[in-house]
């Protein structure tokens, strides 16, 4: 199981939801789209075609089919219920896109363990805002 926050990675997130953020953002960041848009479709592909990381947190299956399908790298929900739905699709499908649960502390890794969950993600972690100025972007 994944734990996706300090101390135990060191996967960096960079809040993102337009091209700018996309070609902005510092290289081998994985970008975070705070929700499913539809009109988000666009950047998602741009992702999938330029290999940029990202994750995408969702409310559906059929967003998690979606952004799956978008070669996104994690899908993050909030809800235990909809992550075992998720999972379930995810191995069934035998999809590449992870499926991580957010959760406001460390205790609640052990239900997502038991339910096979591929990884949590403590909230306080999300990114916040795009990235730093003068760092170097993708570009």
């Amino acid at each position: 199981m994944l734990i996706l926050n300090p101390p135990f990675s060191d996967e960096k997130f960079v809040k993102a939801n337009s091209f700018e953020d996309i070609k902005n953002s510092p290289h081998g960041a994985v970008l975070f789209f705070e929700r499913f848009k539809e009109e988000y479709l666009d950047l998602f592909a741009f992702c999938k075609k330029s290999d940029v990381a990202y994750g995408v947190r969702v409310r559906s299956i059929k967003e998690f089919l979606f952004i799956a399908n978008l070669k996104a790298k994690y899908a993050f929900c909030s809800n235990l219920e909809l992550a075992k739905k998720l999972q379930e699709i995810a191995e069934t499908y035998l999809l590449s896109t992870k499926v991580i649960l957010l959760v406001q502390n460390l205790d609640a890794i052990e239900p997502a363990a038991q339910l096979g969950i591929d990884g949590v993600f403590q909230v306080k972690y999300l990114p916040k805002f795009s990235h730093k100025q003068g760092e170097k972007g993708r570009k």
